[in-house]
This record gives structure tokens, C-alpha cells and sequence, in this order.
């Protein structure tokens, strides 16, 4: 399957993840993608699209807030092997 550059450097960006490879919030990695603003939107909408990744509202998993909250996974093949 071909990405074009921006889902490419993004998709990178996922693979590196937060605390741990493939996965983190949105809210956390969003500074590092190669997009900003509704593009970003665009990005992870053609990333879920292609099965690259997984986008999950996870605002319901807090009692204590109002905020759009969203955890992201990369899906295999796209996943990078996780280091010790």
C-alpha cells in the first residue's frame, strides 16, 4: 500500500509512540506529525482508512472530563518491533 509523504512521516510518528512504541494519546503526539490544524484530521481519517491505524475516542474512559480524548495504535504490518 502506498502512503504519501505526510501519512509516511506521521505514521512514524505513531510507530515511536508516547511511553511506548505504536501507540499514545493523540493530544501528546499531535505536536510531532508533519500536519497541524483540520489536516490532521485528514490524516488519521486516511491512516483508519487504510487499516494503518486504530483512532479510539477515549473520553469515556475518564469520569472527570469534557475533553476529546484519543488513543491511536498501529496495526500490523505497520507496527514496529518494541524494544526491551
Amino acid at each position: 500500500m502506498k502512503l504519501t509523504d505526510n501519512e509516511q512521516k506521521s505514521l512514524e510518528v505513531f510507530q515511536a509512540g508516547m511511553d511506548r512504541e505504536n501507540c499514545g494519546w493523540l493530544g501528546e503526539l499531535e505536536s510531532k506529525l508533519p500536519v497541524e490544524g483540520k489536516a490532521i484530521s485528514g490524516i488519521i481519517s486516511s491512516l483508519v482508512k487504510k487499516g494503518v491505524i486504530t483512532c479510539e475516542d477515549a473520553s469515556d474512559w475518564y469520569d472527570d472530563t469534557t475533553a476529546d480524548i484519543f488513543w491511536v495504535e498501529v496495526q500490523e504490518p505497520f507496527r514496529v518491533e518494541e524494544s526491551a
